[in-house]
């Protein structure tokens, strides 16, 4: 492993970072940016959508779509008797909670996925909700301007396409109603601009909305209770923003947010420091000098949605000049996956089945250990397998699919634990996690995996994958792996006022003592609106006139 590049000195990287940044806003501001966009215009990249079903496949599956419905409409019940206008419902309290902003996020969050799924109702509360009580001025804690961008502006500018492509008809949104939802996404966008004021680009950790300054993380304690201090770095993923401010851009006129998204990751797209594996960037970033703080290599949280947005900013505006760039950039880190990251795991003696997972480079360490959310590589790699036309690469998405869905299948209640470890079957790479108790040694001898975190969090990556995948191969398998998980969904975390988590996947069925009451509703939404578009009519939302943002919001295609 080689570090990254020391020479030359500090002075001179602060000016050619800042050189580069400014060269390309620059460059960009002189041709006309092609976000620009008519609101009939068609589809301009390559059809990715399957278009050879098998039988009654691209037709809607509706007793297993209704099945889906009912559970939306459950969860959507229980946040609106207990808690309606609170960001969040404790599933098993039933007590409302402002886990982010106070702004609603529920609701928010909520408005793209009703309207998908054409539940007018319910969708009508979250509308009048959003245009007439969600002052984004009215928050008394720090804003993280990623978290921020990626659910709550990406939720009103997918409205807005929604909106103007009659996905939602005229009478459930107005022409009033859709000038408010803009005017909420402009206010929103513009108190989250003084993230961007950095000197190499890369947005702050935090954004003060009431004095419009750019933050440090705030100071924090880690694991073993020992003070962490202010931060000014962030993941790769915090850059990765430009899907939702090129949205915007596209439906508003103003180049200054699609300018500010370029200027976010141009040090990351950019990357003035060696690579030992060409496409894995290292991280995470200092914001001023854009170097990295660590040798972290990956494709999991913190990096996957970077990677993720290559692909589909490519998909959003194959026009723009810098596309090409981009996807020579993808296609390295998809690459990257396979030679540097992937490794297959060590049969057991009880599971000689070997399966594929994402392992992590730090420094010179490979970490064999994946999360839930590293799953979304699966989807991400069989769409841009089809849309760049690599079908060497189908292999590897597949591959990866099938090793999230095991770690599903072979627990006891038949949903994925939040991350978990493997013994590498090849020399080249060598774990640095074993097993260290009786447990983990149990679970590997039975899994040829242990768990490290046995909790169930309702990280919807494994089902964007298996949206993908189904609509990219059409293969029916796709869709009754996301059946065999949707049961075990509903069996096993419904409460009376929604979902809840679980505390541990392995220990089988064990209703409330198993319950966690901290479950985040984001997450259970978007959970259920894939579920719900794998088993819907294939034209509904087709890939061939839509893509999906990181935070599993619609937009359309270039």
């Amino acid at each position: 492993m080689l570090p990254f590049r020391r020479n030359p000195d500090t002075a001179f990287k602060l000016f050619s970072v800042t050189f580069i940044v400014v060269f390309y806003l620059l460059y960009s501001s002189f041709y006309d940016p092609p976000l620009k966009l008519e609101r009939t215009s068609k589809p301009s990249g390559p059809k990715v959508q399957n278009e050879t079903w098998q039988g009654d496949t691209a037709r809607a599956d509706v007793a297993r779509l209704k099945r889906v419905e009912e559970a939306m409409k459950h969860s959507f019940h229980g946040y609106r008797v207990k808690a309606w206008g609170y960001d969040d419902i404790r599933p098993v309290s039933g007590r409302p909670a402002n886990s982010s902003y106070g702004w609603g996020g529920y609701i928010l969050e909520a408005a793209p996925s009703l309207a998908v799924m054409g539940l007018w109702e319910e969708f009508a509360l979250c509308l009048d909700h959003i245009v007439e009580r969600i002052d984004f001025s009215r928050t008394q804690v720090l804003v993280d301007p990623a978290i921020a961008t990626k659910r709550y502006l990406g939720s009103l500018v997918s409205l807005l396409e929604l909106a103007d492509t009659e996905v939602v008809a005229e009478g459930n949104i107005t022409a009033a109603e859709r000038e408010k939802i803009m005017d909420k996404a402009v206010i929103l966008a513009n108190k989250l601009l003084p993230a961007y004021a950095t000197t190499a680009g890369l947005p702050f950790p935090r954004v003060d909305f009431l004095t419009g300054d750019g933050m440090p993380r705030p100071a924090s304690f880690d694991s073993d209770m020992k003070p962490r201090p202010q931060e000014y770095s962030i993941e790769p993923s915090d850059a990765a923003t430009i899907l939702e401010l090129a949205g915007l851009t596209r439906l508003s006129g103003n180049t200054e947010y699609y300018m500010r998204a370029i200027q976010a990751w141009a040090p990351l797209i950019w990357d003035k420091f060696v690579e030992p594996f060409p496409g894995l960037i290292a991280g995470p970033f200092d914001i001023f000098s854009a170097e990295p703080e660590r040798l972290q290599r990956h494709w999991d949280a913190g990096h996957g949605d970077f990677y993720e947005t290559l692909l589909k900013a490519v998909m959003f505006a194959p026009k723009d000049k810098l596309a090409p760039t981009y996807q020579r950039r993808w296609l390295q880190s998809a690459y990257a996956v396979r030679h540097n990251l992937t490794s297959r795991s060590l049969p057991a003696d009880n599971h000689l089945t070997q399966h594929m997972y994402l392992g992590k480079w730090d420094s010179e360490w490979y970490l064999n250990e994946m999360s839930q959310e590293a799953c979304s590589a699966a989807g991400v790699i069989i769409l841009g397998a089809r849309f760049m036309e690599r079908p060497d690469l189908f292999p590897l998405g597949q591959a990866i699919l099938e090793g999230c869905r095991y770690v599903y299948t072979s627990s006891s209640c038949n949903l994925g634990a939040d991350r978990w470890s493997w013994q590498p079957m090849s020399v080249s790479r060598n774990g640095t996690f074993g097993p260290t108790t009786n447990r983990s040694s149990t679970e590997l001898n039975e899994h040829s995996y242990w768990v490290s975190d046995s909790s169930y969090k309702f990280q919807p990556n494994y089902f964007a994958s298996l949206f993908h995948a189904f609509r990219v191969t059409g293969e029916q398998r796709y869709r009754d792996w996301a059946w065999d998980a949707f049961n075990a969904f509903d069996r096993d975390c419904k409460t009376p006022f929604g979902y809840a988590g679980l505390s541990d996947v392995m220990e089988g069925y064990a209703g409330r003592a198993n319950w966690a009451d901290d479950v985040d509703g984001g997450m259970v939404l978007e959970t259920l609106k894939w579920l719900w578009l794998i088993f819907a009519d294939t034209d509904v939302m087709s890939l061939d006139r839509w893509i999906f943002t990181t935070g599993g919001y619609p937009l359309r295609r270039g």
